[in-house]
């Protein structure tokens, strides 16, 4: 029997055990989820928008930083671990799913209900992996005139292909493009 706990346990009475404190629990669940963000937040100071450095590259520049926090990442990071893991963990059971479907056929000439089936698990994928990383794609008609590249005659039209514009500011780029 235990008759002194170190700081961060309690004696159970009941069983003469130490224990675990709460507190102590939920402390180091918070470091551990929200510490990648405060180090993010910490090692980035020198993405914030700098007039002078990013007049030329506006549209890339990281105008979100001053809205990153110490405190609301305690919030918004709460559960980061979960969902990275949940994120991944969706990608490579879509992986191993892709390949016990291919079983039997060549997985390059899959028949077209097969090659549909893992289409759809590709996407569901992709949107729950964003899901995870709490990034929530929309699609977006953006009006833009671009008579200065491509001329006084251009006219808008959507025949054809259509083409899709990001940042590439992130990994999760083709994540958001697959599920759109």
């Amino acid at each position: 029997m235990a008759e002194n706990c170190a700081w961060h346990k309690t004696l159970n009475n009941d069983t003469g055990l130490c224990e675990w404190r709460w507190l102590t629990i939920l402390t180091l669940w918070i470091i551990f989820n929200v510490g990648p963000m405060w180090y993010t937040i910490l090692a980035n100071k020198r993405s914030r928008v700098d007039p002078v450095r990013d007049k030329k590259y506006m549209a890339l520049a990281r105008i979100d930083y001053d809205n990153w926090s110490y405190f609301t990442a305690i919030f918004t990071h709460f559960f980061f671990l979960p969902r990275f893991i949940l994120g991944w963990s969706s990608f490579f059971l879509t992986a191993i799913f892709a390949t016990c479907m291919s079983i039997g056929h060549d997985p390059y000439k899959l028949p077209e209900g097969r090659a549909r089936v893992v289409r759809l698990a590709c996407d569901w994928c992709a949107m729950f992996g964003c899901w995870c990383a709490s990034i929530f794609p929309k699609r977006v008609r953006v009006e833009a005139d671009y008579t200065k590249w491509l001329g006084p005659g251009y006219e808008k039209t959507y025949d054809g292909a259509g083409f899709h514009v990001t940042n590439h500011l992130t990994a999760w780029d083709a994540a958001i493009c697959w599920a759109y």
